[in-house]
């Protein structure tokens, strides 16, 4: 359900009226501009060009907190942005389209992310940065693997202990772009949940971060219960200080961490579906929208 939503994330429906007004034209009145996405580019784009060397140092801590604080974000923006136009008695009207209501609030949704093309800066500047870092663990394990082949032909228990460092460092990497893509998802799901029980802007605003907060708290609990706790008990009886079950231990944590969150975000979309009395069919339709030639 993550790569899916992602993917619909990533391909918006650019024509739609909605989109144009929102991304396109300028804005109807005085509206602050100031987002975290903003705010994070902006301070890599000036590091990079003031202090590079700092960033490379700072930057796998604004990589490691960047997607929880634009998740956040988003879930504020998203439902302020659905709840401002329920103030002002236009939502209704709009959900009387024939996409249906899903449609118009997926549509509000992406909108509001592509303004000042931020959504695809931010993602640019994600994924440039994971993949130099996997290329940089990469070169260290084929120049490891060059320098000590002969060690890696006689005796593997010398030389797994030594991989293993890389095999966490690759896993983290991985952990850190699966969480800023789940993170958005879920504050993207979470802003178009809120409006639907808020009666105002105040509460969306209040109601919006609280519940994002508690659903990724909540799924970090699980996935330390699963991934840490029950698997430390299970560790030692699968061969100790293995190196293979090293390996295969970390993996097993990425992967619980991804499917926990990948689940509370199939529990959102459902909601998000019941909530605006949407089928299965339209809400296909609402992610991928037929398209005009």
């Amino acid at each position: 359900m993550t790569l899916k939503l992602w993917r619909a994330l990533n391909d918006p429906p650019a024509t739609h009226p909605i989109f144009v007004r929102t991304v396109l034209l300028p804005p109807l009145g005085k509206r602050s501009n100031l987002t975290s996405a903003g705010v994070i580019i902006g301070f890599i784009m000036r590091m990079s060009e003031f202090m590079p060397t700092v960033l490379l140092l700072v930057m796998p801590v604004i990589l490691a907190g960047c997607g929880l604080i634009y998740g956040l974000d988003c879930a504020v923006r998203i439902s302020q942005f659905i709840s401002y136009e329920r103030k002002n008695n236009t939502y209704e009207l709009l959900a009387l389209c024939p996409q249906g209501a899903l449609a118009v609030c997926w549509v509000m949704c992406t909108s509001l992310l592509y303004q000042n093309q931020q959504f695809q800066r931010m993602h640019d500047i994600v994924r440039t940065s994971t993949r130099i870092a996997f290329a940089a663990v990469a070169v260290v394990l084929v120049l490891f693997a060059g320098l000590s082949l002969s060690i890696i032909l006689s005796s593997s228990n010398l030389t797994l202990p030594v991989v293993v460092p890389l095999i966490n460092a690759a896993a983290v990497i991985t952990l850190i772009y699966s969480e800023y893509v789940q993170s958005t998802v879920i504050g993207c799901l979470t802003g178009l949940i809120i409006p639907t029980f808020a009666s105002g802007i105040t509460d969306s605003f209040l109601y919006a971060p609280a519940v994002f907060l508690l659903i990724k708290i909540g799924s970090y609990a699980i996935a330390l219960l699963i991934g840490f706790t029950l698997l430390d008990r299970v560790y030692p009886g699968l061969g100790g200080q293995n190196g293979l079950v090293d390996i295969l231990l970390t993996l097993v944590r990425v992967g619980t961490i991804f499917v926990i969150q990948d689940i509370f975000i199939r529990l959102l979309w459902q909601t998000v579906m019941k909530r605006t009395e949407t089928s299965y069919k339209d809400a296909e339709l609402a992610l991928y929208p037929p398209r005009r030639r």
